[in-house]
């Protein structure tokens, strides 16, 4: 087995074990029997497997996905919103749309006794400030859909129809793709944002600074994907992957000179801590400057040293750092939640480690068919043509 396929496999299974703990969910959300929900559910976790079936029909498929999409962000994320009130569903979209809103306001945005949870805030304030102006006029239904509209858009546009809807086919055959987007999780939004900023950045280079800002503020989605912009060093440049590399950094400067206690204890460094079990940040401004700035640039400076080393296959190093960073921590989280659950269906049901895997998921699909087109024509480097 190829390793593109295998990452693919491991990675879209994985997003939707989820799927088996969430049982009594579905129920309330789809008024199906029990026999049918199983059958479907045991359906999605091995669809992946047929993927290269299913490019026979990518056409079709394709086409489908997109209007599924819809159906999940205008219809099923409202139904899945509303398991709030029995304290279910995920607090990821509210941290989006608590964060937008105050921010339009010019009020401080992580103010986690807002959110449902009361859960600190993880999404970064550049990638909240993406959102905020459409979250302010419309509502999350219209930020998700705009979002993946121009995401679309900028793939179709950098490969062509054939090659994306082939990208699209696989990431439709992924349980953790369809979890997700009814769920509202920006996780997968991420996903695709970062996938159609890596082809456009690869493929117009004369665009450079503008895919380099897009880069900057898309890579704040958390604290771990800050690296992003210096793990896409041949796409950009070096010189342009500073730069994004310098608006991310820049923001959370920015934003802890504002409010370094909050941004330490409810923003997006509160994930230290977390995962940590220990407060290793200092809450003045100075010290904590130079204990979250200095080891981001070193990283950044060794990012992109690996990836412009000549050994280093640049189509990989972005999916490999962000299954990394996230694929840890969903293992991490897994074996917490099976340590404090009865039984294995209740701790996938409370698990969250597989919509974090779902912003891997549109780049292990497009870096799947890139090596098959690579093994059809010859060239692999055609996605950097």
């Amino acid at each position: 087995m190829k390793p593109s396929v295998a990452v693919y496999l491991v990675l879209a299974i994985a997003s939707g074990l989820g799927l088996v703990g969430k049982m009594p969910l579905l129920k309330r959300v789809l008024p199906w029997s029990p026999v049918f929900l199983i059958l479907i559910m045991s359906v999605a976790l091995l669809l992946p497997l047929f993927w290269a079936i299913a490019l026979r029909f990518k056409q079709v498929i394709s086409v489908l996905t997109i209007a599924a999409l819809g159906i999940s962000f205008f219809i099923m994320f409202p139904k899945v919103e509303k398991l709030h009130q029995i304290g279910r569903g995920s607090d990821q979209p509210d941290c989006v749309i608590v964060a937008g809103t105050e921010m339009m306001s010019g009020h401080w945005p992580y103010q986690r006794d807002k959110m449902w949870t009361k859960n600190p805030m993880s999404c970064g304030p550049g990638w909240v400030a993406i959102q905020a102006p459409i979250i302010a006029r419309l509502d999350y239904r219209w930020d998700l859909a705009i979002l993946w509209a121009l995401s679309l858009a900028g793939i179709i546009f950098a490969l062509g129809w054939d090659w994306a809807s082939e990208v699209i086919t696989l990431s439709a055959l992924c349980p953790g793709v369809w979890l997700a987007a009814s769920d509202g999780t920006d996780f997968l939004t991420f996903g695709i944002c970062i996938t159609a900023l890596f082809l456009l950045s690869s493929r117009f280079r004369t665009a450079r600074w503008a895919w380099a800002m897009g880069v900057g503020l898309v890579a704040q989605f958390r604290f771990p994907t800050l690296l992003v912009p210096s793990f896409m060093t041949k796409q950009l440049g070096t010189k342009w992957s500073v730069v994004a590399t310098a608006i991310a950094f820049s923001f959370q400067g920015i934003f802890l000179f504002w409010n370094a206690p909050s941004f330490i204890s409810d923003g997006p460094l509160h994930v230290i801590s977390k995962f940590t079990h220990m407060h290793l940040l200092s809450t003045r401004l100075l010290p904590v400057l130079v204990e979250i700035l200095i080891p981001l640039i070193v990283s950044a400076a060794v990012a992109m040293w690996i990836d412009v080393h000549p050994r280093t296959e640049s189509e990989w190093t972005v999916l490999a750092y962000l299954t990394l960073v996230l694929g840890l921590p969903a293992i991490f989280d897994l074996i917490a939640k099976v340590h404090s659950n009865v039984n294995l269906i209740s701790a996938l049901g409370l698990w969250e480690g597989g919509l974090w895997l779902t912003a891997c998921l549109p780049l292990a699909a497009l870096l799947l068919t890139s090596s098959m087109r690579a093994d059809r024509v010859g060239c692999l480097s055609d996605v950097n043509a």
